[in-house]
């Protein structure tokens, strides 16, 4: 047999080769997922009993929405659930010594696709003030129309007299909190958990532009004593919305906006200017957000961590640390 031969002999099986090997793979990576979605977990059970704020959490099999012209209900009354991944949460507070309810009937929730959950989800517990042998669910309630602990943040930072060892959690209603926190260093493990991150809203005009002959920057200014953040009663190192000088913080569904960068046709009360407005500046480690937007103009977030499952709306840039800025 001559080299000629034995080359095309070589290719022909080489190529059956090639032809026997992509039909035995099974390669399903993009095949679609066809499965009903399936409830995995839920953070309460029937006739359980918690504390009078808290949240119930559903955990599906698959990323979830809820399908159009539905209704989920709390006590018997329609209620906005949000929705992250394949968890469905529904947050709560008030309900001391209450008969509680939640039913989410089927079809109302479906995955990405919309197949739905099929069954009907009913559960019924019990919410006390206190729970035997449990504590409370938070340690403080922020309600801005008073009908919790406090009214502002602050205030409820301010009662944290004696250093937290563990997660000492802030539960806080839908609301506008025109306010500028500071959680001081010697107050760590502080857990902030908001009714739902578009509901709660910590929010004031402020920059730190150190420039007397700006005549956009120096009005708000918090080198201006004549500024609305110093006539407000805070000092220059209250250079930005929330300021975290602790280590362990933890910051769940919150929005913090700075009104000095925010625009007025996305955030009420926005002024959209330009200068160096930082919304959140955190100085310590171990610190984590989930699920919160921050806002400003330019600076928004001075840090050295990362988020996860957040965003930020910016125009310059997105956060900055003491070495390096990301734009």
């Amino acid at each position: 047999m001559n080299t000629n031969s034995i080359n095309t002999i070589s290719k022909y099986l080489l190529l059956l080769l090639l032809i026997l090997t992509g039909a035995s793979c099974n390669d399903n990576d993009d095949a679609e997922d066809t499965s009903i979605p399936v409830l995995i977990s839920q953070n309460i059970n029937d006739g359980d009993v918690v504390g009078p704020s808290g949240y119930v959490e559903l955990t599906f099999s698959k990323a979830m929405r809820q399908a159009p012209d539905t209704e989920i209900y709390f006590n018997g009354g329609v209620v906005r659930v949000s929705i992250n991944y394949e968890k469905v949460r529904y947050t709560f507070s008030g309900m001391e010594n209450k008969e509680c309810t939640f039913e989410v009937p089927a079809g109302a929730l479906t995955d990405m696709q919309g197949r739905a959950y099929d069954e009907d989800f009913f559960l019924s517990f019990t919410a006390k003030s206190e729970i035997s042998g449990g504590g409370k669910v938070f340690d403080a309630i922020v309600d801005s129309k008073g009908n919790g602990d406090y009214t502002t943040l602050q205030a409820a930072i301010n009662a944290i007299t004696t250093p937290p060892t563990s997660p000492y959690k802030i539960f806080i209603a839908n609301g506008t909190y025109n306010e500028c926190v500071r959680i001081n260093k010697n107050k760590p493990f502080v857990h902030l958990i908001g009714e739902s991150r578009d509901g709660v809203k910590i929010q004031f005009a402020v920059n730190c532009v150190d420039d007397s002959s700006n005549a956009t920057s120096w009005p708000y200014s918090i080198f201006n004593e004549n500024s609305p953040a110093r006539k407000a009663g805070y000092s220059e190192e209250q250079n930005t919305v929330v300021l975290i000088e602790a280590t362990d913080f933890y910051a769940e569904n919150i929005s913090i906006i700075n009104l000095y960068g925010a625009f007025s046709n996305r955030h009420t009360g926005g002024l959209g200017k330009n200068g160096q407005a930082e919304a959140l500046i955190n100085r310590e480690d171990r610190f984590a957000l989930n699920n919160c937007l921050l806002v400003s103009y330019q600076d928004t977030w001075w840090t050295q961590h990362q988020v996860e499952n957040g965003y930020y709306r910016f125009t310059l840039g997105i956060w900055w640390t003491s070495t390096y800025t990301i734009c």
